[in-house]
């Protein structure tokens, strides 16, 4: 488990984006952004060693990770805002209509006097028993509530002392107090339901702390979804302090997504209809409203159940399966937040867990009982527990890839082994209490706007058609309807569809928002796609307050007697317009000529490095050891760059993860058969399309790491901090061009960086024109060396790090493609002659013997000193070989997911 100090903060993109100061120590900081009252989801950030975060690299990290969902967001308050100025249209302009939205999401205008009033008065229950501490900071965040009409219950559990009616009664004059001497958590939930006041009902735990906009994401969505019966919101972290808060959040934690959800049984579901036995993934009870008239209805919480019984919990996923078992509608909202203090000690930890397999086994067995016809789905569900869930824990854990022990999945195993028999424990004591006290008096229900007896069995799907450019309204008329397949139209021509689900014959607007919205985020062809998110990530950027200074750069490039080619590089370096610090030098490879020395004379602003051992590692080992920049870039002597070349290419360093940033290598003529040749081989580019690299395609379990698709050292650029990680290090000098191997040095260090836990870049709009080889021995040659270059590189992971992956290249991927190129030379369909297929069969073989040559060829001249800097690491010890291949990290750290392993899941 990781050792990671990890600060929560929060972020509202309408109030700005500011620099981040994290508190000393900080390792991590788990950044909760939000859009008006969306909550968009989370990005974990690295500060600095002073615990700092700049505000772009807090924009940069949003862009990349919370991007999509930004889209959505804009694209939904384009819908919901149809008069916005302008030609309304999607399909033409999609990224116009997200910056629309956006720019209205900003505004946030108050609700108006009609709004105010639509909304359901409220209730909030506060159950405690004996924690007065926990209680008054949970009653300090009630109080600052938005919300017009709303009151404040605490019910008293069977207290052992007056200390809670004391703080409630001199802290908190306004909340009412309220005494329920029978012990049980669900007995304080059903008193709750007698004494409430308000339409809805909404409870909370006392370790607690409600968001100010709580209230009123509750009532929104009942008062837009008259069919709504009952909604559950996002539970986080209000510390991770402990190791025992980590290591709660790894294991699952409360959160159960950023996605809006609609929950309803009916026969559309999949085959297995065990769906909605699986309570756990709709919530937890420290967050969870309902109408009352549905919780009266239903005859309230089962005594038996939860905190304070021997069933330990388990009363808030009954209540869930039997809302959706009785035709109800249930709702998870993100936005409905609440923050959670989780329990600081290891034994605290371990006792919940045990809690959690007890309760939801005694869940089962009352639910069994209660609905004979459906213990097959419970069946399912035991089954998938125990074949899936369980195992699956217990393999993560024995292999080390969990980040949680063995001990907590064993906990919560024999939890459920006992649930059954504390379920009938519980039954008898609620019995003897029932028999010890009057009964709750329930209130009669009230109208239901919801048929109970409804569309449970239905399979019928309607279809309706709504257009983008008409106000949205509420589909009615869905009696006996399963769900809604609505099309979406423009101006009558369909441009996407999804699929929505009734409410009791109505689905609310929330619910189309919500799904139209991301329908027509996922029908945005790759095009408009990506025109969008560069909107999405120049609005961030206009969100960011201040200005920072962009990071000093060290362009370098090392050379061997081409003065030609030199002196034309070097003209359009000189030429860069780059705004922030920046100085250049040239590494003479072969100073002995003077060749070089003679051009970097003509140019005053140029430094001049000499590396008499020759090889393009040493040359840029030598460079890099000479920099003085937070970033070094590294070319070659036959480029010609763009005057915006270095702008653009450390423009994604704005996120304090990525260690490193290629661009696009262009064919600067193709006025020979070679060279058009070279670029039909593959060239130096790789595309068009923006791509990243980061920890998961390192820990992809079978398929070798593929870091020669990463792009070239000819346009690269990496963090100097990161260079003197010594799990990273300089370039491998056994590599490269000038040695016997050739070529890979570059992929070699795009291996490291991954194994380390850092993010490689490829980003297109950094580009740059190659001359390539004119002459076909010459192309030969460089085709042979890339294939030396390519074995020694999988051989020196495979003897360095232990990575098995590198057989299956060497073995079997390999020989397949020469076999594969033969035949085709064969056949005629081989667009290359046949000695470019015997120059790779060669370099293939001698790979092997190459890198023997090259270590010892280092041996003799000796390594380059390391690189002495400030070294900035991130990411988990280096493991000994493929053992952690799949552990869970983010930005190559071992944190608490966003999305938990039990999310969506049955607990």
């Amino acid at each position: 488990m990781t050792s990671d100090v990890i600060h929560i903060a929060r972020l509202n993109l309408g109030e700005g984006i500011c620099a981040l100061q994290a508190p000393s120590g900080t390792s991590l900081v788990r950044l909760l952004v939000q859009l008006g009252p969306r909550m968009l989801g989370e990005v974990v950030l690295r500060p600095s060693s002073d615990g700092m975060v700049p505000a772009e690299s807090v924009a940069a990290s949003i862009a990349a990770h919370l991007g999509p969902d930004l889209a959505t967001a804009g694209v939904m308050a384009w819908l919901a805002n149809p008069d916005t100025s302008g030609y309304r249209s999607f399909r033409n302009a999609p990224a116009r209509a997200v910056r629309q939205g956006l720019d209205e999401l900003l505004r946030s205008p108050r609700q108006s006097e009609a709004e105010l009033k639509s909304l359901p008065s409220i209730t909030v229950a506060v159950c405690t028993r004996d924690r007065p501490a926990d209680l008054e900071r949970c009653l300090d965040s009630l109080t600052r509530l938005e919300y017009p009409d709303f009151d404040v219950a605490v019910v008293d559990n069977a207290p052992a002392t007056d200390a809670t009616r004391r703080l409630v009664a001199e802290r908190f004059p306004q909340v009412r107090y309220i005494h329920e001497p029978r012990a049980g958590l669900d007995w304080a939930r059903n008193r709750a339901i007698v004494e409430a006041r308000g339409e809805v009902l909404a409870y909370t735990d006392d370790d607690t702390l409600a968001d100010p906009g709580w209230l009123m994401a509750f009532g929104r969505l009942f008062a837009a979804s008259p069919g709504l019966a009952a909604v559950t919101g996002s539970v986080l972290p209000s510390e991770l302090g402990a190791a025992a808060q980590r290591m709660f959040e790894t294991y699952g934690g409360f959160l159960r997504g950023w996605r809006r959800e609609w929950h309803r049984a009916t026969r559309l579901q999949p085959a297995n209809r065990a769906w909605h036995h699986g309570a756990g993934q709709y919530g937890t009870g420290a967050n969870m409203a309902f109408r009352r008239s549905v919780l009266t209805e239903l005859g309230g919480f089962d005594p038996a159940l939860d905190v304070g019984t021997a069933s330990d919990g388990g009363g808030d996923l009954e209540m869930y399966f039997r809302v959706l078992q009785e035709g109800y509608t249930l709702a998870y909202s993100p936005d409905v937040l609440v923050r959670h203090t989780h329990r600081r000690g290891m034994k605290e930890l371990e006792r919940q867990i045990k809690q959690w397999g007890t309760g939801f086994a005694a869940y089962m067995t009352r639910s069994r009982a209660m609905y004979p016809e459906e213990r097959d789905g419970f069946r399912a569900v035991t089954k998938w527990w125990w074949t899936s869930y369980f195992a699956r824990r217990v393999v993560r854990s024995v292999l080390g890839r969990s980040g949680v022990p063995l001990r907590l999945p064993l906990l919560e195993a024999s939890g459920i082994r006992g649930g059954a028999a504390a379920y009938r424990r519980a039954q008898q004591q609620a019995r003897d209490i029932a028999a010890a006290h009057p009964p709750i008096p329930f209130p009669s229900a009230g109208p239901v706007e919801s048929d109970p007896a409804g569309d449970r069995q239905s399979h019928i799907v309607a279809v309706r058609s709504i257009d983008v450019t008409r106000a949205l309204e509420p589909l009615t008329d869905l009696d006996r309807i399963a769900g809604v397949e609505v099309v979406v139209t423009e101006l009558g021509v369909p441009v996407a569809r999804c699929r929505v689900t009734p409410e009791g014959g109505v689905v609310g607007v929330p619910q189309l928002l919500e799904r139209m919205s991301e329908a027509l985020t996922r029908t945005m062809s790759e095009p408009g796609r990506e025109y969008v998110m560069r909107d999405v990530t120049t609005w961030l950027g206009e969100q960011v307050r201040g200005a920072r200074k962009p990071p000093s750069v060290t362009v370098m490039l090392a050379t061997a007697d081409r003065p030609n080619d030199l002196r034309r590089a070097l003209d359009s370096l000189v030429a860069q317009k780059y705004h922030g610090a920046m100085d250049i030098i040239v590494v003479d490879n072969r100073p002995a000529s003077g060749l070089t020395a003679a051009v970097v004379r003509e140019y005053p602003q140029v430094r001049l490095v000499n590396e008499p051992r020759g090889g393009a590692s040493y040359g840029r080992n030598a460079g890099i050891a000479a920099s003085t920049g937070d970033i070094v870039v590294m070319t070659d002597d036959d480029v010609v760059a763009p005057d915006d070349w270095v702008t653009r290419l450390v423009k994604p360093f704005g996120r304090p993860e990525v260690a490193a940033v290629t661009g696009n290598v262009l064919p600067l003529e193709q006025d020979t058969e070679a060279r058009r040749l070279f670029e039909l081989y593959g060239g130096l580019g790789k595309g068009f399309v923006r791509q990243e690299y980061s920890t998961p395609h390192f820990r992809r379990r079978f398929k070798p790491v593929r870091a020669w698709h990463m792009g070239a050292t000819a346009n690269c650029a990496i963090r100097a901090s990161v260079l003197a990680d010594p799990r990273v290090g300089l370039f491998d000098e056994a590599l490269g061009a000038g040695t016997p191997t050739g070529g890979s040095e570059d992929a070699y260090m795009y291996y490291r960086l991954l194994r380390a836990g850092w993010t490689v870049v490829y980003e297109p709009d950094a580009w740059l024109w190659h001359s390539h080889r004119q002459a076909m021995p010459d192309l030969e040659r460089q085709i042979g060396a890339y294939s030396t270059g390519h074995v020694a590189y999988h051989l020196r992971i495979l003897l360095a790090h232990r990575d098995l992956r590198a057989l299956r290249r060497l073995l079997v991927d390999l020989p397949l493609h020469d076999l594969a190129s033969v035949w085709k030379y064969l056949r005629g369909r081989n667009h290359f002659p046949l000695s470019f297929t015997l120059a790779e069969i060669r370099g293939h073989m001698a790979g092997p013997w190459a890198l023997w040559k090259s270590a010892r060829r280092v041996r003799q001249l000796g390594r380059s000193a390391p690189l002495v800097r400030e070294a900035v690491t991130t990411g988990p010890v280096e493991p000994d070989g493929l053992s952690g291949m799949n552990e869970d990290v983010e930005f190559g750290t071992e944190v608490e997911s966003s999305e938990p392993e039990t999310q969506g899941q049955p607990r």
